[in-house]
């Protein structure tokens, strides 16, 4: 009985070390001084190798073609297609401005500080790419600052190309008719409610020199539209001195600001060719402050 317990205990040994042998093979496991070599060393980390493989970016580990699930597939054709841009051109694209707004990204970002008069004490604050801000607090003409060269002037406009073109019905005169079109769905020029634009600018100073086109309207998002792009954009003159037959349009109206085309204003001028010197943009929606400044405008009821 007892030589019986040996025979057993000794095939269940047998048994067991070729169980773990042959698992060894299986996992290929490399054994200490064989292939790490002292036994104290880390073994390598198949995902860290990975990751390298693929230049160090968690969306690229598994190939587009061989990845099931949808979100890994749409967030790798995200940064394909996003990753190696600049901020402004990334988050212009992301938001919606490049290309149907603007086909050319600006060389800079805008450098835009607003004065907050309403914090205590005031000072001027440089505004940030793609955040929210409340029409009060954008409401005056911003300081800009950006690459500037001498014997040259600049373009300034700020836009809203999600301002309704049907909010408005302006008379428009017919010599205006290629820059303000009547017709409100061509998509391929898309319209923008033209808040400010002021050309022939010698210097980085809105306020003083140059010529004023539209004088500045505060942003003033209509209620229940949800969130608009306010984009300030800089354009650099192909001549120093140039004329505008622009209509004039005073900061007491809002008629035909609502039907401006930067398509049309770029390839009228030749700006088209070269992207914008600079720009940026801002998000704003309504507030309680909204009501007072369409109380200034002689041509809105509310």
């Amino acid at each position: 009985m007892a030589r019986m317990k040996e025979t057993w205990s000794y095939l269940i040994q047998v048994i067991i070390v070729s169980i773990v042998l042959e698992f060894q093979e299986i996992i290929s496991i490399p054994m200490p001084d064989e292939e790490m070599g002292d036994i104290g060393e880390t073994p390598p980390d198949p995902v860290k190798e990975m990751l390298a493989r693929f230049d160090k970016s968690p969306w690229t580990v598994f190939p587009t073609e061989t990845t099931t699930s949808r979100l890994q597939r749409d967030m790798s054709r995200y940064m394909d297609q996003f990753w190696p841009m600049q901020d402004l051109e990334k988050e212009m694209n992301i938001h919606g401005l490049i290309p149907e707004h603007l086909p050319l990204c600006p060389t800079h970002t805008l450098d835009v500080r607003y004065h907050f008069k309403h914090k205590e004490p005031s000072f001027w604050r440089k505004i940030d790419l793609a955040e929210i801000y409340e029409p009060h607090q954008v409401a005056e003409l911003p300081r800009l600052k950006y690459p500037t060269k001498p014997n040259t002037s600049y373009i300034h406009m700020l836009i809203d190309p999600d301002h309704t073109c049907t909010r408005f019905e302006p008379s428009i005169d017919s010599s205006y008719e290629d820059l303000y079109p009547t017709t409100t769905d061509d998509l391929d020029n898309p319209q923008a409610f033209v808040h400010f634009l002021k050309v022939n600018v010698p210097s980085e100073n809105i306020t003083h020199g140059g010529e004023t086109i539209v004088e500045h309207l505060p942003p003033h998002p209509p209620n229940t539209t949800g969130l608009h792009r306010y984009t300030w954009l800089v354009y650099e003159q192909p001549h120093q001195n140039m004329t505008f037959t622009e209509k004039r349009i005073p900061n007491t109206t809002a008629y035909e600001r609502d039907w401006f085309r930067l398509n049309h204003f770029t390839h009228k001028y030749n700006l088209s060719m070269d992207p914008p010197l600079a720009g940026i943009f801002f998000y704003s929606k309504f507030d309680e402050s909204v009501p007072y400044i369409y109380a200034h405008l002689h041509d809105v009821f509310i």
